[in-house]
């Protein structure tokens, strides 16, 4: 009889301890992640991703937009008004230089 209260009594302790470790592991179970989880999270990261990527290419092609602008404006108003002004300056030269 003594050796039977002895094995309940180790059951009893075994499974206090199994019990503490099911808690402990029921807790840290918690944090688990799940493949939805990661499809989810993958997703979020690709539309994330995404609107940066066109956030940038939209930045940029406003960029080279105003360059081309300033570019085209050089061009219209100083580039060639001042070259059609030499030009001039250079066919009054020559037909002075070959007129003497």
């Amino acid at each position: 009889m003594e050796d039977i209260v002895k094995r309940v009594e180790r059951l009893e302790s075994a499974l206090t301890e199994t019990r503490l470790e099911l808690v402990k592991l029921s807790t840290r179970s918690e944090s688990f992640v799940t493949k939805e989880n990661l499809l989810s999270a993958k997703g979020e990261l690709k539309d994330a991703l995404q609107i940066t990527q066109e956030a940038i290419i939209k930045k940029i092609d406003d960029r080279f937009k105003d360059i081309e602008e300033k570019a085209r404006w050089k061009w219209g108003t100083v580039v060639i008004p001042l070259s059609v002004g030499i030009a001039g300056v250079l066919a009054t030269l020559l037909v002075a230089h070959f007129s003497s």
